[in-house]
């Protein structure tokens, strides 16, 4: 139904019958007066969260209150129709750069394999499998300033 309503044009005539069946409507905010009060009463004032931080006090508190308490979703499935429906929204979406650099700290910092270490096995097979590839650095220089690494060729360099 709603695709069938889409790049409709309508005529003149029903636009003016559509806006004289809306005149008397009972939504308050049509009427003039009524709008002025709501909009005079609500001056100055911004939606709770708006423009506040919760302090430090208070967030701490609401940790201690939830903690124990089994989250909503535990246990819960997507199904893979889900999955896939989520994954075609989210794919080419574009982050903020300051997202970005959140992410990027945040990961730098608890990197899922910090103070873990391959098994010998594991380092064995990984030799084999790199034995005889160059290394994606070849022939570049390797510039850090304490937070990225910069690679520019050696030729360029010199």
């Amino acid at each position: 139904m709603s695709e069938s309503g889409k790049n409709k044009k309508l005529s003149r005539e029903t636009k003016i019958k559509i806006g004289l069946s809306k005149i008397g409507d009972k939504n308050p905010m049509k009427n003039k007066e009524v709008s002025n009060k709501v909009s005079e009463k609500n001056k100055g004032k911004t939606p709770w969260n708006v423009g506040k931080k919760t302090s430090i006090e208070t967030r701490k508190k609401l940790s201690e209150s939830h903690k124990g308490k089994t989250p909503w979703n535990k246990g819960i499935v997507m199904s893979e129709e889900s999955r896939k429906n989520l994954s075609e929204k989210l794919t080419g979406r574009k982050l903020s750069e300051k997202h970005r650099e959140n992410i990027k700290k945040y990961v730098s910092l608890n990197h899922p394999f910090k103070g873990k270490h391959h098994s010998e096995e594991t380092k064995i097979k990984l030799s084999k499998y790199f034995l005889g590839k160059s290394p994606g650095n070849k022939g570049k220089v390797c510039i850090n300033n304490g937070l990225k690494n910069k690679y520019i060729f050696k030729e360029a360099h010199t």
